[in-house]
C-alpha cells in the first residue's frame, strides 16, 4: 500500500483538528489490520464530557452511520427580488435578496470541519470507530448555477469509488447542506411541487433525488457498496422557505422508489406551508442550530453561544411559530420524526392526524398525511387546538 502521508502528518492532522479527504490507497498507513484497538484514542475532541453531542453525529457507532461522508455545502442568495419586513426585522426569504446565504453557507462549512477525527491512522474492525464521518470531502458552493450543483453531486460517484473497498467501508454518505431560497409551491401548477432556487434557474426535489440516486455507481462491483449494511446515505439539511416539503418529498420518493440510497436525517427550517426568516444577518434556524453546536462541542471560538436554541422550540417562539423547524429520521430505518418545543404530538397525531396503512405505500399519501399532521401540530403551538 503506497503511504502519501506520515503518521506525524496525520497526529498533526488529528492535533488541530482538521478534516482530511481520506482516499483508497492515500492516506491509510500499512499497519496490522488485526491491531488491537487501543484503549486511549487520540481524538480532536474539545468537549470535556462525551456526552455532549451533535444532532447529526453520535459518539457510538450506530448501525445507520457512516465513515465516509461526502459533504456538499450551498449558500445561494437568489434572484434580487421586492424586499418585504415583517415585525422585528424578520425578513421573508421568500422575498428577500439573502445576504445571509452565503454567511450561513460559511459558518455550517465551518462546523463540519471542527467534527471530532478520531485516529485515520488505525483500521478499526466495522461500525466499532466512534465518531462517524472522520474521513470526508467537502464541496462548498457559492451562487452556484444549477449545473454546478449538479456537477458536484456527480462527483459523490467518484467519492465512491475512491473508498468502497477501504477495510472501514460500510456505504457513503452525502450530506447536502443548502441555505437560501426554496420554492413557493404557489409559483407552479402542481401544490405538491418543492424545489431549490439556484442561480439562473430551479432545482426540484424529484431531480435531487434522482441525482443523488444515480450518483452510486452500478456496475458489477455494486454488491461491495449495497450489502445489508452498505447503502448510500442521504443526510439534508435545508434553510429555506417550505424546505418541510422539499424533505417530504424526498422521503415520499424513496417510498415510491426505493434506489440505491436510502434517506437518513433530513432536517428542514419550516414546516411544508411555511417561510423561513433571517434576523441580525443570518436565518434564524441556522443561527439556533450553530448555537446548540457550539454549545456542546464547545467551539465558543467559531460560534457564539446565545440564548436562541433549536433544541427548546425557539425558533418558533421567536417567530410566534410562524416558522417551525423538524427533521425526519430514517437513519435506523425506522421512520420518526422530531419537532422542537412541540407537545402531546403523539395525542394529536392519533387524534386528528392518524397513520393508515395507506400512509407509507407512495408518495402521494405520505405527503398528505405528513402535511395534515404538521398544519395540527402547528395550530397546536399557536394555542389553536
Amino acid at each position: 500500500m503506497a503511504i502519501q502521508s506520515t503518521r506525524e502528518e496525520l497526529l498533526e492532522v488529528i492535533r488541530s483538528n482538521k478534516r482530511i479527504s481520506i482516499w483508497k490507497n492515500s492516506y491509510r498507513l500499512e499497519i496490522d489490520k488485526n491491531v488491537d484497538i487501543p484503549k486511549g484514542l487520540s481524538a480532536s475532541y474539545k468537549t470535556k464530557s462525551l456526552s455532549h453531542k451533535p444532532y447529526r453525529q453520535s459518539l457510538i457507532m450506530s448501525e445507520g452511520d457512516k465513515n465516509f461522508w461526502f459533504n456538499i455545502v450551498v449558500g445561494c442568495s437568489g434572484p434580487l427580488l421586492n424586499k418585504s419586513k415583517t415585525k422585528k426585522d424578520h425578513i421573508s426569504k421568500k422575498y428577500a435578496q439573502l445576504d445571509s446565504a452565503l454567511s450561513d453557507a460559511i459558518k455550517l462549512h465551518e462546523l463540519i470541519n471542527a467534527y471530532p477525527v478520531i485516529s485515520p491512522e488505525i483500521i478499526f474492525p466495522k461500525g466499532v470507530r466512534c465518531a462517524p464521518g472522520s474521513f470526508a470531502e467537502t464541496v462548498i458552493l457559492k451562487e452556484p448555477t444549477k449545473a454546478t450543483l449538479v456537477s458536484a453531486i456527480n462527483k459523490f460517484s467518484a467519492f465512491i469509488d475512491k473508498n468502497k473497498y477501504d477495510p472501514e467501508w460500510m456505504g457513503g454518505q452525502l450530506n447536502f447542506i443548502f441555505s437560501g431560497h426554496g420554492l413557493d409551491p404557489e409559483d407552479r401548477k402542481k401544490s405538491n411541487m418543492s424545489g431549490l432556487l439556484l442561480k439562473d434557474g430551479v432545482l426540484t426535489a424529484k431531480e435531487f433525488y434522482d441525482l443523488v440516486s444515480d450518483a452510486v455507481p452500478k456496475d458489477a462491483e455494486s454488491d461491495v457498496i449495497l450489502n445489508n449494511h452498505g447503502k448510500c446515505r442521504l443526510d439534508v439539511f435545508l434553510d429555506c422557505c417550505y424546505s418541510g416539503l422539499f424533505t417530504s418529498n424526498i422521503f415520499g420518493f424513496f417510498l415510491d422508489n426505493p434506489k440505491n440510497v436510502i434517506p437518513g436525517k433530513l432536517w428542514a427550517s419550516s414546516m411544508p406551508f411555511q417561510q423561513s426568516y433571517e434576523q441580525n444577518s443570518s436565518g434564524l434556524f441556522t443561527r439556533a442550530y450553530l448555537s446548540d453546536e457550539s454549545r456542546k462541542l464547545n467551539l465558543s471560538d467559531l460560534f457564539s453561544s446565545e440564548k436562541l436554541s433549536l433544541a427548546d422550540g425557539g425558533v418558533g417562539v421567536e417567530t410566534k411559530h410562524n416558522q417551525n423547524p423538524f427533521i425526519i429520521d430514517f437513519s435506523m430505518l425506522n421512520f420518526s420524526m422530531t419537532i422542537p418545543g412541540a407537545v402531546g404530538t403523539t395525542r394529536i397525531m392519533n387524534e386528528y392526524s392518524p397513520i393508515e396503512e395507506k400512509t407509507f405505500t407512495n408518495s402521494v399519501n405520505f405527503l398528505a398525511w405528513i402535511t395534515c399532521y404538521l398544519r395540527n401540530i402547528n395550530k397546536s403551538l399557536k394555542g389553536a387546538l
